[in-house]
C-alpha cells in the first residue's frame, strides 16, 4: 500500500491520460492511499502432502483522496467533487488519477477510477470529503 500526506503530493484528476497534464491540481489534500491486492491462495498439494501451493489470484485495486478545507474560504464549491460525479445519475465517466511525489519526482496515474464521494462538515465551516475507488490499472513513472 502506498500513502502520502497532503504536502507531499500533488494530485490530478482528468478524463484521460492526456488531459492529466494540464488538469488542475486538487488543493487542500491531506491524504493519497491505493493497494493492489494480490488475492493469494493456499490450496492442498493433494493426496498424502500436508504443504499446500501458493496460486495468484485476480488482482484488485483500490485507493481513497480525503481533503479538507474552510468551506468560507473557498468560494464555487469543490471542483474534486465536480470531477468524482457524486450526484451523477448516468453512467461514471472512467477517471485518471495522476499522483506525483515534489517536482520532477516519482508520478503513480491510477487509471479508469469510478468510486463512491463522502462529504462531511462540521460547525466550524471546515468540509471534509472523501473519495474511495477502485481502478482497473497503475502505472508507475
Amino acid at each position: 500500500m502506498a500513502k502520502f500526506k497532503g504536502q507531499d503530493v500533488t494530485v490530478r484528476i482528468a478524463s484521460g491520460t492526456a488531459a492529466l497534464g494540464t488538469a488542475t491540481p486538487i488543493g487542500y489534500v491531506t491524504h493519497v492511499e491505493w493497494n493492489a491486492t494480490q488475492n493469494i491462495e493456499a490450496s492442498p498439494k493433494g493426496l498424502g502432502y500436508r504443504t499446500k501451493e501458493t496460486y495468484e489470484g485476480l488482482i484488485d485495486y483500490s485507493g481513497r483522496i480525503e481533503r479538507d478545507y474552510d468551506a468560507t474560504a473557498v468560494e464555487g464549491g469543490s471542483i474534486f467533487a465536480q470531477l468524482v460525479q457524486p450526484t451523477g445519475t448516468a453512467a461514471l465517466t472512467p477517471l485518471y488519477v495522476k499522483v506525483s511525489v515534489g517536482s520532477g519526482g516519482k508520478y503513480w496515474i491510477l487509471k479508469k477510477c469510478k468510486g463512491d464521494y463522502t462529504q462531511t462538515a462540521d460547525e466550524d465551516g471546515y468540509v471534509h470529503e472523501t473519495w474511495d475507488f477502485l481502478f482497473e490499472e497503475l502505472e508507475q513513472g
